[in-house]
This record gives structure tokens, C-alpha cells and sequence, in this order.
């Protein structure tokens, strides 16, 4: 349909986190035109017998359906956590490989959550993305990981300067061809660097916070919609910001965004 992105979102939930195998469930086919639509759902539960995503990890190819989203997807965000899985992190993996080499935005947002990650899973990650999203306290982790110089410690109520940061994002996006690398610091605001070496940075406005689930889902789905629609990125990523920030004014994960924020 005219003027419509198909953006995918990956997530995963457990709804019962002392169960010994989580119960996983793949959102597919997240539309962004103004509010979200989520197309399809699939589920599959690790131990089962049957079903798509548990097939398709045998198979060197996704489902045809899957696949077919697949090949028309401009832009799709993954996590970490979503991958502890083998049958969920071998599908994302494939859907990510499916996609166009070109003209596609594949965004891995680390997630990193107790022991749900691995070295492995990172650095295949950052070898399937082209933009990396963290924060400042995931910064200085996946540089350990990674072998880089690790990020000094905020002291204080004294915010994290540019300088403090900027050569370990520097060296990931160089070691993993990145495109851009998002950085956000809570209050102290957040950054883009980009592959021609500019910076793009953003204050983190002052509102009253009713809610903080999903403000981050949200800034990374209008800095990629931004993008996607032709905005350059000092613009996405003020729109990412603005939207991220009334978020947090509302209960609930998904308020309705007033149409003038959306441009």
C-alpha cells in the first residue's frame, strides 16, 4: 500500500518465568503508518512437535510465508534477549539473511538482561545489523566483551562526556561495518554517530513520567520510520526523542501519538 513500511518488531515472552523451557512468542510484521499493526503472530513452544518456527530450524529456509514478509521488509529491530533460544535465534538469524542486501535497515537493540546473552550471540548480531542500539551502561559491557577499552565509570551526578564513549562506538561500528550506532544515556540525552563521522545528539526533554515501558521501543521505531521515510538523521533522531519523551507521559506501552508529533 502507498506511503506504508513494513517495519518488523522481534519480541519474546515468558508468561510464567519459573517455567524450565520459555514459552516463545514471535511478533512478525509490524506495520508503521502513523499507529502500529502487528500482521501476524507466531508462537512456538521449544519443546513441541510441531510448529513453524520449530520446523523451520531444520530447514536451510524460512516458511514461505515468513520468507515472503521477509523479502519485503524495509526495517526490522532485534534484540538480544529474544535469541536465548536456539529456535527463536536461528529464525531471526534467517529472516535477517532473507532480507535485501540493500535499501534495509536491520537495528539490534541489546537487551542485556542477567545471563540471557553470550559473546556469540552479540557478535553475530552486530554481523547481521546495520545500526546498533545500547545504552550507556551496555556501552562499557559489550566493549569488555568485545576485547575494546572498557568506559570509564560515571562519577557522581557528572554526566558521561562525548569523549568518554565516542571511540569504543567508534570501533564497534568500524569492526561491524555499521552504518550508525545509537547511544542513549537516560537523562543525560543520547547520540547517533554515523559512518561519515558525524554526530547527531539530543537532550532528553523534562516531563512528568507516568510510565516508562515502551519508550524505548518507541524512540527506535520513529528514528527508523524517520529514516525510512527520507528524514535525515539530526531530524528522526529529534522526532525519536519528542515521541520517546510522551511516552513516558502516558500509561501503558502504546499510547495513540498525536498526529502532529508524527510529521
Amino acid at each position: 500500500m502507498r506511503n506504508k513500511i513494513l517495519f518488523i518488531v522481534v519480541k519474546d515472552y515468558t508468561p510464567n518465568n519459573l517455567r524450565p523451557e520459555p514459552f516463545i512468542k514471535l511478533h512478525i510484521s509490524f506495520k508503521f503508518n502513523g499507529r502500529c499493526d502487528f500482521a501476524a503472530d507466531l508462537a512456538v513452544e521449544p519443546c513441541s512437535n510441531s510448529g513453524i518456527l520449530e520446523n523451520a530450524q531444520e530447514s536451510k529456509h524460512l516458511p514461505r510465508q515468513i520468507e515472503q514478509i521477509a523479502k519485503q521488509t524495509r526495517g526490522v529491530c532485534f534484540g538480544s534477549l529474544a535469541q536465548r533460544n536456539v529456535v527463536s535465534r536461528k529464525t531471526i538469524q534467517k529472516f535477517l539473511d532473507t532480507m535485501a542486501p540493500v535499501g534495509t535497515l536491520k537495528v539490534f537493540d541489546i537487551n542485556l538482561r542477567q545471563k540471557w546473552y553470550s559473546k556469540e550471540v552479540i557478535e553475530e548480531s552486530l554481523q547481521r545489523c546495520n545500526i546498533l542500539k545500547l545504552n550507556d551502561e551496555e556501552i562499557s559491557s559489550v566493549s569488555e566483551l568485545l576485547g575494546l577499552k572498557s568506559i570509564p565509570a560515571k562519577i557522581g551526578d557528572n554526566p558521561l562526556q562525548l569523549v568518554d564513549f565516542e571511540d569504543q562506538c567508534r570501533s564497534i561500528m568500524n569492526a561491524y561495518d555499521l552504518q550508525m550506532l545509537i547511544l542513549t544515556c537516560g537523562t543525560d540525552g543520547s547520540y547517533v554517530f554515523c559512518e561519515d563521522g558525524k554526530t547527531s545528539y539530543q537532550p532528553t526533554p523534562k516531563v512528568e513520567v507516568a510510565d516508562t515501558v515502551g519508550a524505548g521501543d518507541s524512540f527506535t521505531g520513529a528514528f527508523v520510520a524517520s529514516i525510512l521515510k527520507g528524514d535525515g538523521v539530526e531530524a528522526a533522531h529529534k522526532k525519536a526523542v519528542t515521541i520517546s519523551a510522551f511516552v513516558c507521559t502516558q500509561n501503558g506501552a502504546m499510547p495513540i501519538v498525536p498526529p502532529e508529533m508524527l510529521g
